[in-house]
């Protein structure tokens, strides 16, 4: 049995034309297990209409026949409309992983039991906007009988929602032996290609760091060499970008040649115009740019220029554009005295705006405890027709917690002209979820406390929170006492 308390109400009110606030907050009690032991529901992903789901483990009750995970679909005021057992009642549970909206289905990604490999591997199942399921449990990881413990799974879906990509390695394997699975499916459930392949330059010591992939279901690899240092040794052994056609089992690249310089930084993006995007960090040891990296890699090294590349990837990788810029000015004003720690990335995407997202990620032994520490975001908008910086800005977070960090970091979204980071600034009375709004168009970030978590009772899981339509739905812890978690909207 479940008993749900539902509060709509905004916690924080503002008088401005851009108005952030916590619209409202549900209460969901959990009963028949430990939801601080089993887990807390999964992640919330959007289903059109300003509605959305995610998935969540039940004992029984409400019209739950059997225990297992169950995918649920909810509206615009946080109310249940359906739901649909992941499992079929009496199969192998799936261990949820993922979950991903694609054009025309929600999958379900997690591990389950595969009794010829006598071992756990993807699998997914993919199901209607309304929760019918459209397909039985089918696997998506290409592991095979040689295939040995100790694999790590990675999952994305095509900028277009129609691909869904797996893939695995064992990082413990020799670089020159190590095998590397793809498994890449339509949004109609059917497997586009499964293959084992081994990766160019793998005998020189490179590994895939990130993996792409298109409409047409190929792939994109960025390999970096293993034996990166953050220092400048590393000038010798650039990125190499690859292109796997899955069709034609043909591999075309593209090497980065810097003579003299090292980057310390690389991301690929596929855009909505589907060309890919290189992103990275110089250093070329020039004037100018700061010094990054002390706290997270042990060394540091100046960051100078940024570099951008833009490839058309109808059937090879072909260099449409290709830009070097000065590191911004006011990252160098910032940054320039003592250094920064910008160790995670990620992108958003806006017309012709790439925003390439950074943020301060390091760790430390404090009061004998790992502590984790996430500080500041920067943001630079490129223009990826004109290939020129519009603009740059950065912002302080300093959150800091010994919780493996699972609710600190940031959610993004955008909204209203407005590139919106929504984050828990301490876990402690003295804490607020708060917003840091920054326009579009001039970058200027503004900071709003939107409610303050007095008893510890605004926390939540930036990770297993999204976007829906115009507005945010976060997955909060709510009181661990209760048994019970929440969901939270806030509205821009």
């Amino acid at each position: 049995m479940k008993f749900i308390a539902i509060f709509f109400a905004c916690v924080c009110i503002t008088t401005s034309a851009d108005s952030q606030a916590i619209l409202g907050q549900k209460i969901l009690m959990v009963e028949g297990y430990s939801v601080n032991t089993v887990g807390y529901p999964g992640k919330i992903v959007p289903v059109g209409q300003g509605k959305f789901a995610y998935t969540e483990f039940w004992t029984e009750g409400q019209g739950r026949k059997f225990p297992g995970y169950y995918l649920q679909g909810y509206n615009e005021t946080m109310s249940e409309e359906w739901f649909a057992p992941v499992n079929d009642q009496g199969a192998a549970q799936l261990k949820i992983l993922d979950i991903f909206k694609l054009k025309k289905y929600l999958v379900v990604v997690g591990n389950q039991y595969n009794p010829p490999l006598k071992r756990e591997i993807a699998h997914a199942r993919f199901f209607s906007f309304d929760g019918k399921p459209k397909t039985g449990v089918v696997p998506l990881a290409s592991y095979d009988k040689k295939a040995k413990k100790g694999f790590e799974d990675e999952l994305a879906i095509s900028a277009d929602s129609t691909k869904l990509l797996w893939w695995g390695q064992n990082p413990a394997a020799a670089a020159k032996s190590r095998q590397y699975f793809f498994s890449v499916f339509g949004d109609d459930g059917q497997a586009a290609w499964k293959k084992k392949l081994f990766i160019p330059h793998a005998a020189e010591g490179y590994v895939v760091d990130q993996v792409k992939v298109d409409g047409k279901g190929n792939i994109y690899l960025l390999l970096i060499f293993e034996k990166y240092t953050n220092t400048p040794k590393d000038t010798i052994n650039l990125p190499i970008l690859v292109r796997y056609d899955f069709r034609e089992s043909k591999f075309a690249e593209y090497k980065i040649d810097l003579t003299g310089s090292s980057i310390p930084v690389a991301r690929i993006h596929i855009n909505q115009q589907g060309e890919l995007c290189f992103v990275a960090v110089v250093s070329d040891g020039g004037a100018g740019g700061f010094r990054n990296g002390e706290k997270y890699f042990g060394a540091s090294l100046p960051w100078n220029k940024l570099l951008f590349k833009k490839f058309e990837i109808t059937r090879e990788l072909r260099l449409a554009k290709e830009y070097a810029m000065d590191i911004p000015e006011s990252w160098v004003k910032k940054y320039g005295t003592n250094g920064a720690n910008f160790s995670r990335f990620d992108f958003l995407e806006s017309g012709s705006q790439l925003f390439w997202i950074a943020e301060e990620f390091y760790t430390q032994e404090h009061n004998e405890q790992n502590q984790f520490l996430y500080y500041d975001i920067g943001i630079i908008a490129l223009d990826m027709n004109q290939g020129v910086i519009s603009w740059a800005t950065s912002f302080e977070k300093r959150q800091r917690d010994y919780n493996s960090g699972r609710m600190l970091s940031y959610i993004p979204g955008f909204a209203n002209g407005k590139l919106r980071f929504v984050y828990l600034t301490e876990r402690g009375a003295g804490g607020f979820i708060s917003c840091t709004s920054v326009d579009a168009g001039t970058g200027e970030p503004a900071k709003q406390d939107l409610v303050q978590n007095k008893k510890e009772d605004f926390l939540f899981f930036p990770k297993r929170s999204s976007m829906v339509g115009g507005v945010m739905y976060l997955m909060g812890v709510g009181n661990p006492a209760s048994n019970e978690y929440k969901l939270i909207k806030v509205g821009f």
